[in-house]
């Protein structure tokens, strides 16, 4: 289930970090393994910042 979260809505996504069926940094694991299986073909993501935004997701996560 957490491989297909980047696919969710807004609202459906934060009815679930909300409702804890998935955290904030399962959130960012399935955007970033969406992000690293596509874009060596497409190159659109120049600047990795993936270690931030998960840092970030954690510290959100404690926040909920």
């Amino acid at each position: 289930m957490a491989d297909d979260l980047w696919q969710k809505s807004a609202v459906e996504l934060a009815d679930g970090i909300r409702d804890k069926t998935f955290s904030c940094r399962d959130v960012m694991a399935s955007v970033v393994a969406r992000i690293r299986a596509l874009n060596p073909d497409l190159n659109a993501i120049v600047y990795d910042y993936t270690e931030d935004a998960l840092a970030e997701a954690r510290v959100l996560d404690a926040e909920v």
